[in-house]
């Protein structure tokens, strides 16, 4: 693997990140596809509103990749930390 011409904080940073964004983005996969696979289900249930509205899709997304980039960040911060204190 060819390296970046930055900071090993940084690297640890960044692959920290990218880590992050592999596990919300498969996440995100599964998540989508039994949301929509549990709308059958609940279709009987619902009240002015289709059992797969995108605009509700669309929302929770955006909403949990934010959570996912904040955390992603905050972990990613934890590293950084750790390893200039052990260095």
């Amino acid at each position: 693997m060819a390296t970046l011409p930055i900071s090993s904080e940084q690297q640890a940073s960044f692959s920290s990140m990218l880590t992050s964004l592999s596990h919300y983005l498969a996440g995100l996969v599964i998540g989508l596809c039994a949301a929509y696979a549990a709308t059958r289900l609940l279709t009987s249930q619902l009240y002015n509103v289709s059992a797969a509205d995108p605009m509700t899709f669309t929302l929770i997304a955006l909403l949990l990749t934010g959570a996912a980039l904040a955390a992603g960040t905050r972990i990613s911060r934890g590293t950084q930390t750790r390893n200039n204190a052990s260095g």
